[in-house]
């Protein structure tokens, strides 16, 4: 094996390691339960189980999105699979997958000879498309709509590059682009940019055919007219004005959007955020000027084309998140949710330093500036810069994945506790929520089924405690008001339980439930780490007024309760309450 294949193998395995940590991340902290705007996808669901769904149910707006394709395949593999939610997120991997796999082949088409520089390009844009900086949009199936613009713009881009005839192209890009409009809000940018790549990239075409402009531009006009067809903006979400008024406002919240792919979206980062998405938006800017510099060199132009308008759909992505959610605050910027359509300003830069160091760009002070130590000295930076952004992430992964379970195990009490879940999960969680669980309930959908008993031996997995399960430490009361902690862990696997369970005792014996308590793990390594404690992410507290409590109550017991089983485990202690 020559030593250039050998190279390319190597990168090629290093590469790999980002899509086996992403998959790891989803197999470890999926929680199969829909949060936040997943839950619009219900009504579908019946819809579909009772024959009445229709094409209009499909293409309604949902929030300013038109989601048709998306819905298709929620609605249709909710059936196959009684909308176990992690197999969309299995989805959303596969896309980021087909996108890794298109950029490999744009690169070997845009930087031929160059394997190292190449291999070494194509292992930092892997980083990135894994990083758990989206977190949100790997742990949520419905964001797979976030993925599908992007892999159409891609495979768009490979097409163009193809030696296929041009109305071939013309067609299959016209297909695509129709799916990344009906896929997510942005959506319509396939249209602008690959239109460019079309005229420019196509090198197989000595002459282009006068009908291909006004063909793709009525493409685009039908696709925006559908869209915009009945389009109301929901009250609740900020003005689109606000950009307008304050331009310096929108700026800041413009930079942090491009950066934040970089820094994770940590707070306290907010101005090396800003200061990153500066100093990204510059050198985008500067690469398009060399772009256009080399206007009498079309195979330059050829090459570099696809790159820069992969970076202008990041960009242009950021614009309209800053028109849509500017109201919210400059904070929202750090969303990880957005970092799925930002970081591509990133790839692109990756693609373009490389090919700014190439024998393309044989100018001596290019040649000084951008030599192959410059080149790695700039992925070593951004390689630290990824690390520290995948550790403030992994924080909030952790995070979420405990908010998500305690908020399942509430909303399967539903029916047995009258305001079962906390105020704080109803950010995540429909004003409708007993409604849509019974309806999953009754499609089969709700695993475990909704606990419609107060008496905890009727769904106990152990009624007698076990050493391990964890300890009701005290009970304790200030007036009319009791406050009670301990430990808890499930026995099927040791982790922190997803909830626990307070009863109180009754004369004939029965354990009957009378509220929730929540772990107190919330994510956070650091306070784990400083604490010193062994038993801190198993904590757990409750504070509940005497009321909730009925006069014959004769003590307080506590059980560890877990929503994949739906099962409850006694602690060690009963607190007496005579």
């Amino acid at each position: 094996m020559s030593e250039p294949n050998k190279k390319a193998r190597v990168l090629l395995l290093l590469a790999a390691i980002f899509p086996l940590l992403t998959l790891v991340m989803i197999s470890e902290d999926s929680v199969n339960f829909p949060f936040s705007d997943q839950w619009e996808i219900v009504p579908l669901l019946v819809k579909k189980a009772q024959g009445t769904l229709t094409f209009a149910d499909l293409f309604a707006l949902a929030h300013e999105y038109r989601e048709f394709f998306p819905n298709l395949v929620f609605v249709y593999l909710a059936q196959v699979t009684h909308w176990d939610v992690r197999y969309e997120m299995m989805i959303s991997f596969v896309l980021a997958c087909a996108v890794c796999g298109n950029l490999y082949l744009l690169g070997r088409k845009t930087l031929q000879g160059r394997i190292t520089e190449r291999g070494v390009a194509f292992v930092l844009a892997c980083m990135l498309i894994f990083s758990p900086v989206q977190y949100e949009n790997w742990l949520m199936g419905q964001q797979l709509i976030f993925f599908v613009p992007i892999v159409c713009i891609t495979t768009c881009l490979l097409i163009c590059y193809s030696e296929i005839s041009i109305w071939k192209k013309v067609v299959l890009c016209t297909l695509l682009a129709s799916v990344s409009s009906f896929s997510s809000a942005n959506g319509l940018l396939c249209w602008i940019v690959v239109f460019p790549v079309l005229v420019v990239g196509t090198a197989s075409e000595s002459k282009k055919p006068v009908w291909v402009t006004p063909l793709w531009l009525a493409g685009f006009t039908v696709c925006v007219a559908l869209y915009f067809y009945g389009f109301q903006r929901p009250a609740y979400l900020p003005p689109v004005t606000e950009a307008f008024k304050m331009p310096p406002i929108a700026l800041a919240y413009l930079l942090p959007l491009l950066g934040s792919p970089l820094t994770g979206n940590n707070r306290y980062l907010t101005p090396a955020t800003v200061l990153l998405g500066l100093a990204l938006a510059a050198m985008f800017v500067l690469a398009s000027r060399v772009y256009v510099s080399k206007s009498t060199d079309a195979a330059v132009k050829r090459g570099m084309i696809c790159w820069v308008m992969i970076g202008a759909y990041s960009v242009a992505t950021a614009i309209l998140v800053t028109f849509g959610r500017l109201g919210y605050g400059i904070q929202s910027s750090l969303s990880s949710r957005y970092t799925t359509f930002c970081l591509y300003l990133v790839v692109a830069l990756i693609y373009l330093v490389t090919m700014l160091g190439g024998p393309v760009f044989n100018h001596e002070r290019q040649r000084r500036l951008l030599t192959r130590r410059t080149l790695f000295a700039l992925a070593g930076l951004l390689i630290i810069l990824h690390m520290f952004a995948s550790a403030v992430s992994l924080r909030a992964v952790t995070r979420l994945k405990v908010q998500l379970r305690q908020m399942k195990a509430c909303s399967l009490f539903v029916d047995a506790i009258e305001d079962a879940c906390p105020p704080s999960d109803l950010v995540l969680l429909p004003e409708n929520l007993r409604e849509r669980l019974h309806s999953l309930e009754q499609l089969g959908f709700l695993r475990p089924g909704l606990v419609q008993s107060k008496e905890v031996q009727n769904f106990a997995g152990s009624d007698s405690p076990q050493p391990g399960f964890g300890s009701f430490l005290q009970l304790s009361r200030q007036g009319d008001t009791f406050v009670a902690y301990g430990t808890a862990r499930l026995p099927r696997n040791g982790e922190p339980a997803d909830s626990v369970l307070l009863t109180y005792t009754t004369d004939e014996g029965k354990a009957i439930l009378f509220t929730l308590a929540e772990m107190n793990y919330n994510g956070d390594i650091l306070k784990r780490f400083l604490s010193g404690d062994p038993n801190y992410v198993f904590y757990w507290h409750k504070t509940f007024p005497k009321e909730s409590l009925p006069a014959a109550a004769m003590s307080v017991s506590a059980w560890a309760f877990d929503t994949d089983l739906g099962k409850a485990y006694k602690l060690e202690g009963t607190q007496s309450l005579r």
